[in-house]
């Protein structure tokens, strides 16, 4: 939200500073600055919207991995069971 109300507020100034023809060619490396900075933000945004994405990827994976480790352990201790009672004297 703190990105998104400057990345507002700095279009707001540019659009100030582009209606003043008068200036515009004084404005421009001031006009050309604000520009960059919506563009870094607008940057920045996008890329903790990745992180974000990948987080949640990963926190999925995760829990994808320490299920099919439990399913594992079961399986493990069936064949241990399984083991134990062929090899009992008497089969």
């Amino acid at each position: 939200p703190e990105y998104r109300a400057k990345i507002e507020s700095f279009t707001a100034i540019v659009t100030v500073l582009m209606a003043d023809t008068a200036n515009l060619v004084k404005n421009k490396k001031t006009i050309d600055n604000y520009n960059s900075a919506i563009r870094n933000y607008n940057a920045a945004l996008t890329a903790y919207a990745n992180v974000g994405r990948q987080s949640d990827r990963s926190k999925k994976a995760r829990e994808q991995a320490i299920a099919q480790f439990e399913n594992s352990k079961a399986d493990i201790n069936t064949s241990l069971d399984m083991a134990k009672l062929i090899c009992t004297k008497g089969f």
